[in-house]
């Protein structure tokens, strides 16, 4: 579960504690709505805050990663404004199974009851998203300029470590 991997970067154990919960309308709440909690994890980085490269293509579970933790520390977005999706679906399908139907029927918040980012997370520092480099060489230019806001107390090498394994959460939850 990925509260679990995220527990990673948060600066001191929150085991238990609410990462997101799932909203629905007031017909389907009782029901319905869940909180889902961060769980234990036994190395955690403690990072004191993250910063995150954004694009317009940054939604759903990727923008939820911001918004689930910035209830508990600080998250900066550099890049692009992010594509702002804070909702999810329940799956359906019909007594054949020909059909499956996955309308929208929830909206997600953080612990802190913050959500509806429909016009996407606005980044700290806009910075053009550069395609004639890869992501990790270090001259791509999101890539560099979040070294300019990376927490100077970190080494350069637990900052790639962190970049590895929020990249590594992110892409195994398609996000």
């Amino acid at each position: 579960m990925w509260p679990h991997s995220l527990q990673a970067i948060l600066p001191e154990p929150r085991f238990l504690e609410p990462f997101h919960k799932s909203s629905f309308n007031d017909k389907k709440a009782a029901s319905n709505n869940a909180t889902t909690n961060f769980t234990s994890i036994n190395s955690p980085l403690n990072l004191s805050r993250l910063v995150v490269i954004t694009t317009r293509e940054t939604a759903s579970a990727s923008e939820e990663v911001i918004n689930g933790l910035k209830s508990h520390f600080t998250v900066t977005t550099i890049g692009d404004t992010t594509n702002g999706k804070p909702t999810g679906m329940n799956v359906w399908a019909t007594n054949d199974s020909k059909y499956i139907f996955a309308p929208v029927t929830f909206e997600l918040v953080n612990s802190a009851g913050q959500g509806g980012f429909y016009k996407g997370f606005i980044p700290l520092k806009y910075v053009k998203d550069d395609i004639t480099h890869d992501f990790r060489d270090r001259n791509e230019s999101c890539y560099k300029k979040r070294f300019i806001f990376s927490n100077t107390e970190l080494s350069q090498q637990r900052e790639l470590m962190y970049t590895a394994l929020l990249k590594h959460i992110l892409k195994s939850h398609h996000c």
